[in-house]
């Protein structure tokens, strides 16, 4: 039986390269191979049981093992999904879900590093008319996008003794660099904190009351 999932590369060979899987170590082929794979990093396989040497063998070339359209009714609008980045475009990152399906997070909504192995929470965000599906690394709707954002600060101040050095005057690359959000987000989020007089916001920090 054939099963996608992720793999770490451990070391290569004349013949090819082992990853490590959830189900062992996977030889894939130089010819199964969409480039030179790279020591330590992850890759997304499609792997089986070869009945002659009774090891697993696998591709990365699991493209045509994948289908962009998904059934009419088959999810929601943000529902809530996990899945693995396989391949990234200049659109976007494709993810896989659902052991089947394939869906597109667009990189201008990504404000964090996604690598491609990496294994995601996603939300439905459109089906379109041709049933191929958008998907969302955040939760639809500004209440469930500033929650999550929230809960990411409080955890933060916890873990940095109560303070923070970034604020509303912060540089948006210092705030993407620590949350992986835009600056908007992160003002809305601690104007919400700050209402609720969980925080307190200085000039250059946040900290707990």
């Amino acid at each position: 039986m054939k099963k996608i999932g992720p793999g770490t590369v451990k070391n290569s060979t004349n013949r090819g390269t082992f990853l490590e899987t959830p189900d062992g170590l996977v030889l894939v082929l130089k010819e199964d191979q969409v480039a030179p794979m790279n020591d330590g990093e992850d890759y997304l396989l499609l792997y089986w049981l070869d009945s002659e040497t009774n090891k697993l063998r696998g591709t990365e070339k699991v493209d045509e093992y994948i289908t962009e359209h998904v059934p009419l009714d088959e999810y929601k609008r943000n529902q809530k999904l996990t899945g693995y980045v396989y391949e990234e475009t200049d659109l976007g990152f494709k993810v896989f879900f659902d052991n089947l399906y394939s869906g597109l997070v667009y990189k201008n909504e990504v404000f964090k590093k996604l690598s491609v192995g990496e294994k995601i929470t996603v939300y439905v965000k459109t089906i379109r008319e041709d049933n191929r599906i958008d998907l969302s690394i955040q939760p639809l709707g500004y209440k469930g996008s500033i929650k999550t954002t929230q809960e990411k600060i409080m955890d933060a101040l916890l873990k940095s003794q109560g303070k923070l050095n970034l604020s509303d005057t912060s540089s948006p690359e210092d705030i993407k660099r620590k949350f992986g959000i835009s600056k908007k987000k992160f003002k809305e989020a601690i104007g919400a904190l700050y209402k609720q007089r969980k925080i307190i916001i200085e000039k250059n920090r946040i900290r707990l009351p």
